[in-house]
Formats: structure tokens, C-alpha cells, sequence
């Protein structure tokens, strides 16, 4: 692949219309329906690659890619062509989501609800193409919406999302769908520390996916079992659920999954002061991650890891994770860096704010930005002219 200079294509237009005065118009219509043809296809075969294929090679195409599949997904908007815009929509969905790029996410979200929707808002209803669509859109913002640890908004799509569902004659594809929302409202209800509400949403998720043979979704619903059971200091039975999650993982070759597993593994490892094990976890976490370019579970590892190393009596190298941590994103604080803003100005207080600057140059190889010396250590940062 290669990029071209951007008057090129506007050029290339003019000489075609220039040679086929009167068949422009057909001729481009049908050039344009083959390309958007030929994307959709691309999205289906990226989707398969990020979920069990190769995903960072999949990334990498949508880095250069991006700007064409997001043109085309206008256009599968604009005219209603609902399998194509689908098609397109998951892969880059993956990308924005692994790139951290929720403002871009939900801006396309409200444009497909404008095409999707009615005038009053009312979604489609029909089971058809569009009402796939929106819910796939959804689901998708609400993901993020709990992502960034905005509850309130994030447990009304999912609710949205399940009284649609359950408006619909039962089959297996809506059971399943709403085993993914149980799914994911107990998500919601284990990051307010409602356990006992999590694991009852978690069981009902589990009881669907397992009578379906949904093994990727069992998957799923173990490893946040085990989440639950973790904070409520069952470590044994928490390490168990990993373990069954992880062995799922690996047959299917997901890989996101099993760096998310061994992430977990290596908390329970560290609370257990089974400090090498949990540094080998937080590092294979980190190994998959890095490949895939997913900044905001980065962004986990690096502030585990950077508490192990305090746990280690090693201050110095813990404040190197936290700024590697704080500066994966052009803005500070981000959300998706987690409790890395706050462990920094910890240290910095600890460690003075010329460890802080010699680890910032260590890192990024230039002084840290004046928002972040001047979260760390208030009044020490200057503000850019």
C-alpha cells in the first residue's frame, strides 16, 4: 500500500468525465458501488483477523486505510446500503476503540442514529439490516460509555438495548444478544461494587452461552466471574475462573482475551507476593497489547507493573511506568489511563519533581508537558506560550 498526493484523485476524476462525457454518471455510480462492494468485503476479512487472525497486521491496514473505509461508510449511510455500512463499521469500531479514539467513535454513532432513525428518534424496528445496524452502534457506544466509567449513560443503552431485544419473538440470536447485555450490565454493576448484582447478571449471561455452546462468550462470563470473586477475596476460586477463561482463549487463538486473563492472573499473583509470577503475567499482558496497539489496557499494565516495582523497593523504576503510562495519550488526564495521574503526583511527592523530569526524559526523550508537571507537582509547570 501506498499513499498518493492528495490532488491526484480529483485530477484522475476530471480526465475520466472528460473521456466519457455522456456514461460519466453511470459509470461512476457503478464504480462506486464495486468499491464500496470490494471495502465491505475488506472490513469482513480485517473482523476476522482482529477477533482470531492475525490483529496487528489488521491494524496496521486500517492505520493506512482509515480515510477511505470512513468515506465509504458515509456513503453506505447515505444510501442505505446497511450490510455494507455494517461490514465497514466493525473493524474501523476495533481500531477506534484499540487507538482510544472515543470522540471520532461517537461522533459516527450519532451520525448512523440520524440515518437510522426516525425524526422523533425512534429506532428501526423492523428486524431487518438498519435495526442490526443501530443496535451493533448501540452496543458499541455503550461499551465505551462504560469504558470511560460513565455508568449512569452506559446501563440506559444497555437497558434500551434489552427491552428492544425483548420486544422480539425468542430465538437463539436474541437469546445470545441478551446474554451479551446481561453480560454487560453486570459489568456496570461490578464497577459500582454491586458484587452480588454482578455475579447474578454474570450467571444469567453464563446459563444462555453455555446451553448455546457459546465458548468466546463462557469465556467471557468466567473471567469477570472470577473479577467478582477477586474482590471479594476469594483468590483461589477468582485464579480458578481465569484459569478456565485463559484455556478457552488459547483453543480460539483470541488473543485481546488471553492478554486480559493474564493481566488478572498477575493481580492475583501480586496478591499473593508472588512477585516474579505476577511480573511474567503483566508482562505477556503487555507483550499482546503493545502489538495490537491497544493504548487503554496499556495503560493497565504499566500501572500495575509500576506498582510492583514500588512493592520491590524500586521507586524510581515504578515512576517510569506511571509517566509511560500517563503520556500513551495527547491529553492529560485521559480516563483510559486509570489510576496512573494520581500514582504519579504519589511519587513525585516521594521521589521531587527532578526524578519526575529525568523519568520523563527517560520515556519520551523530551521534558513531560506543562499539564502533567503541573498535575504532579502543582505550580512547577509553565504554561506553553
Amino acid at each position: 500500500m501506498y499513499g498518493i498526493h492528495p490532488a491526484l484523485p480529483s485530477y484522475l476524476a476530471q480526465q475520466w468525465c472528460c473521456e466519457e462525457p455522456d456514461d460519466h454518471p453511470q459509470q461512476r455510480s457503478a464504480a462506486a458501488t464495486a468499491l464500496l462492494d470490494a471495502y465491505a468485503a475488506l472490513g469482513r476479512w480485517l473482523l476476522q483477523q482482529i477477533i482470531s487472525g492475525d490483529a496487528a497486521f489488521a491494524f496496521s491496514v486500517l492505520d493506512r486505510q482509515k480515510r477511505t473505509l470512513g468515506n465509504l461508510l458515509a456513503n453506505a449511510l447515505d444510501t442505505g446500503q446497511w450490510n455494507q455500512a455494517q461490514a465497514i463499521a466493525q473493524p474501523l469500531n476495533e481500531y477506534w476503540d484499540t487507538r482510544g479514539l472515543y470522540d471520532e467513535a461517537r461522533g459516527w454513532v450519532d451520525r448512523a442514529h440520524m440515518a437510522l432513525e426516525t425524526t422523533d428518534g425512534t429506532p428501526p424496528l423492523v428486524d431487518d439490516p438498519a435495526r442490526e445496524l443501530w443496535l451493533y452502534f448501540a452496543y458499541s457506544q455503550a461499551n465505551r460509555q462504560l469504558t470511560a466509567h460513565y455508568l449512569d449513560d452506559a446501563e440506559r443503552t444497555y437497558l434500551d438495548i434489552r427491552d428492544m431485544l425483548q420486544a422480539h419473538p425468542e430465538s437463539p440470536q436474541q437469546l445470545l444478544r441478551l446474554a451479551d447485555i446481561y453480560h454487560q450490565l453486570g459489568r456496570v454493576a461490578e464497577l459500582r461494587g454491586r458484587w452480588e448484582e454482578a455475579e447474578e447478571w454474570y450467571r444469567q449471561a453464563l446459563t444462555i452461552k453455555e446451553e448455546f455452546g457459546n465458548r468466546s462468550g463462557m469465556a467471557g462470563s468466567y473471567h469477570h466471574l472470577g473479577i467478582v470473586a477477586q474482590f471479594r477475596g476469594r483468590l483461589e476460586e477468582a485464579e480458578e475462573w481465569y484459569r478456565q477463561s485463559l484455556a478457552i482463549k488459547e483453543e480460539l487463538g483470541d488473543r485481546p482475551g488471553m492478554a486480559g486473563s493474564y493481566h488478572q492472573l498477575g493481580v492475583i499473583a501480586q496478591r499473593r507476593a508472588r512477585l516474579e509470577d505476577a511480573e511474567q503475567w503483566y508482562r505477556q499482558a503487555l507483550t499482546i497489547n503493545e502489538e495490537l496497539g491497544n493504548r487503554p489496557v496499556m495503560a493497565m499494565s504499566f500501572v500495575q507493573l509500576g506498582l510492583l516495582a514500588e512493592t520491590r523497593g524500586r521507586p524510581e523504576e515504578a515512576m517510569e511506568w506511571m509517566v509511560r503510562c500517563v503520556t500513551l495519550f495527547d491529553e492529560f488526564p485521559r480516563p483510559m489511563t486509570e489510576r496512573g495521574p494520581t500514582q504519579l503526583a504519589r511519587l513525585t511527592a516521594e521521589l521531587g519533581i527532578d526524578t519526575l523530569n529525568e523519568s520523563g526524559i527517560g520515556v519520551t526523550d523530551h521534558p513531560l508537558p506543562p499539564e502533567v508537571q503541573n498535575f504532579t507537582a502543582p505550580g512547577t509547570g509553565q504554561d506553553e506560550k
